[in-house]
């Protein structure tokens, strides 16, 4: 078993991805897939600075933001999630970002 680079919290998800994963079941595995990711510290795509600030709030607390791009979606709306961890470590929640 893989060990976590950080604490996630409770996994929630906004409404707008739970429709989307009961529409797409591979919508479902990129959610699982980016989930993952963001808690073994691949953040996706973001920059170098973002990533650099991610390195630093695991160490000393700070909310830790990954982007991820699914190649199975139609829909550009559908192709961009968002995963956010609080500060606190309180909860990680997966959004799109006009959900935000």
């Amino acid at each position: 078993m893989t060990q976590l680079c950080f604490v996630s919290g409770p996994l929630y998800m906004t409404s707008g991805v739970s429709r989307a994963i009961e529409q797409d079941y591979r919508f479902g595995e990129f959610v699982y897939n980016s989930i993952k990711r963001h808690l073994n510290c691949d953040f996706g795509d973001i920059d170098f600075e973002d990533k650099g600030y991610n390195e630093k709030a695991i160490i000393n607390g700070g909310r830790i933001f990954s982007v991820y791009r699914s190649t199975n979606s139609i829909e550009d709306d559908l192709a961009k999630i968002w995963v956010i961890t609080e500060a606190d470590r309180s909860s990680t929640t997966v959004l799109f970002p006009k959900e935000y």
